[in-house]
């Protein structure tokens, strides 16, 4: 039996649980800030950079862009300009301010600063977003949806990630607020900044949401539309201009090259099944995922027996649901190419889904024992009983989240630890930063093969003095696809047309360097048993030109670090969560080194 349908008194006499103001002071909003800058900076100085786009498409640019130095990629070429510069320049503007507040001399430290800043942009779009959850859908879909929000490792992982994906995620986290609080101008300038600064391809996600606004506020949406093209698109083309001194519109070059031309497009970088976002999203949300999943079926068939949701109209719950599952659709099954952060920006969706599913769940359960023939003291037990299961689920999801972001720092962390152990080894080498003496720049050559895709950014190479700069060399490995160039280190380097870039990921040999010209190598070495120094030698042997073990005795190990074996880690479970005192025996693990030169080349 249903439940009857409550009056709408809560409308008429809200309690004092709504009664607060949504922005920026209210005591929810405070109270979820509090919690998610805490999350996110842990975020900011554990989670790994998995990406190598999120490094050479975006850290390097905004390297170059703050220091002179850094990888330039085809996108950024003149040539072929998919990328605009305004996203860029917007966050080296954030890493002078930070660095000029704090007074940073390495840059390693700006880095972090960065991504502490990251974090709290993005908690305190969350907070907004908790906010409006709370005055929309009530106090209890909102208690969820923060804890789905701070604990998911996937919320880990994209918040503090300097990607479009993340940005545009932040934008939409405000135009959905905006549109929960029935604030139109909002909800459309916020979506038009994630769709035209952040990712244009948003503009899938924001469909529903556009289509609603222009139903419903037809003049203001096209006026607000047209405002915001106004005042978002010709800085974009003016700061472009500067950096690549041609006009452009960035956004279109890149839908116009994954979209409309005929030349590969992205599935040049791979190919995956739909399968893979299933498992990506279980191992980043586990049973939030699967809350959200179900949450259209929930809603529709159960939302007369929730007390957060019985008066909202079905039409405007499945609305506010419809982008989460038009963005999963089309991304899973209509588009061959997949990476994670494709998925970033329906991450808090899902934690509302997952906080209504929730919330229905237990008023289901509640409403049976309320219509019980039980005594009132055993009702009240079983009261008790109900929420301690909801709070049991909600711990397995903590726990479960936990495990995962743990594992992810313990697995794969060794590789930032290596430069950050690169970088204090080059301090120490060219004495006390800033200040050095001499009138030759000794250029120090840093090293990658196989492991070039796990390069933090140069941001871990010790800064340029009077006497010694360092920077990132190729050496040949596996890999047969196009790798970055250095931009060219003049005042307008963005803007010349290097060769040797192509837009079909076809190999570069340009980009290689001699191994006799290296100072300090880095890699993964996997061999169990062996040393650091015969896998080396077994390594590179074709690259020391006949040297044999005269060229391996000229190298030493000055820095490792554990690092998961993913082919032979058999088990899945354990690869996936940390589980103390069995993940480290489940596991095996390579060694992720730092080898230096032992004489400086001449």
């Amino acid at each position: 039996m249903a439940p009857a349908r409550r009056s709408k008194s809560r409308t008429s006499t809200p309690s004092p649980l709504t009664e607060y103001r949504v922005w920026p002071f209210s005591s929810p909003f405070l109270a979820s800030l509090a919690l998610l800058f805490v999350v996110r900076s842990l975020s900011a100085f554990y989670n790994t950079t998995f990406d190598c786009d999120e490094v050479y498409n975006y850290w390097e640019p905004t390297h170059y862009l703050m220091y002179g130095s850094g990888f330039q990629t085809w996108e950024y070429s003149p040539e072929f300009a998919l990328r605009s510069y305004l996203y860029i320049a917007i966050h080296s503007t954030l890493g002078t301010i930070l660095s000029s507040i704090f007074g940073f001399q390495s840059h390693v430290a700006v880095f972090y600063a960065m991504k502490c800043a990251l974090g709290l942009i993005c908690a305190a779009c969350e907070a907004f977003f908790v906010s409006a959850v709370m005055r929309k859908f009530g106090s209890a879909v909102a208690v969820y949806t923060l804890v789905y929000l701070s604990f998911s490792s996937g919320m880990f992982v994209s918040s503090t990630a300097l990607l479009p994906s993340s940005f545009a995620m932040y934008a939409l986290l405000i135009a959905q607020a905006a549109w929960f609080l029935e604030r139109p101008a909002l909800v459309i300038f916020s979506s038009a900044v994630a769709a035209i600064l952040g990712w244009p391809f948003v503009l899938l996600f924001i469909f529903p949401i556009a289509l609603d606004m222009l139903l419903r506020y037809r003049l203001l949406s096209v006026f607000v539309a047209g405002a915001s093209m106004i005042a978002l698109i010709p800085p974009m083309i003016m700061i472009d201009f500067v950096y690549y001194e041609r006009m452009f519109l960035a956004p279109w070059n890149i839908v116009k090259y994954n979209v409309l031309e005929d030349h590969g497009g992205p599935e040049l970088y791979g190919v995956e099944p739909p399968s893979y976002y299933f498992i990506n999203m279980a191992l980043n949300f586990n049973l939030a995922f699967v809350l959200a999943a179900v949450s259209v079926l929930f809603v529709f068939i159960f939302r007369k027996w929730s007390t957060s949701m019985v008066d909202i109209p079905l039409k405007r719950l499945l609305l506010y649901l419809s982008p989460m599952y038009l963005w999963f659709g089309v991304m899973t099954y209509l588009l061959p190419h997949k990476e994670e952060r494709f998925m970033f920006v329906i991450y808090p969706t899902v934690c509302l889904a997952a906080g209504m599913t929730t919330v229905v769940l237990q008023n289901i359960a509640e409403t049976l024992v309320c219509a019980s023939s039980y005594p009132t003291s055993r009702k009240t037990h079983q009261y008790y009983f109900v929420r301690g299961l909801v709070i049991s689920m909600c711990t397995i999801f903590v726990l479960l989240s936990v495990s995962r972001a743990f594992a992810l720092h313990l697995n794969y962390g060794g590789a930032t630890a290596s430069y950050i152990a690169l970088e204090k080894s080059l301090i120490q080498a060219d004495g006390v930063l800033p200040e050095s003496v001499g009138d030759a720049v000794d250029t120090i050559d840093v090293c990658v093969g196989k492991e070039w895709y796990r390069f933090p950014s140069s941001f871990f190479l010790a800064p340029a003095t009077s006497s010694q700069r360092s920077r990132l060399r190729f050496l040949k490995s596996g890999f047969g696809g196009q790798l970055p160039q250095p931009y060219l280190e003049r005042s307008n380097g963005a803007a010349i047309v290097q060769p040797h870039f192509n837009d079909r990921n076809a190999e570069e040999v340009t980009r290689y360097t001699p191994i006799s010209e290296c100072d300090y190598i880095i890699d993964l070495f996997e061999e169990e048993g062996d040393t650091v120094a015969s896998q080396f030698m077994q390594t590179y042997t074709e690259l020391f030109d006949g040297k044999g073990e005269e060229g391996r005795k000229g190298w030493e190990v000055i820095f490792e670090a554990p690092f998961l074996n993913v082919g032979k880690s058999t088990s899945s479970l354990f690869r996936a969560l940390y589980i103390p005192f069995y993940s480290q025996t489940k596991n095996v693990y390579g060694t992720y080194a730092v080898l230096k030169k032992r004489e400086p080349r001449s």
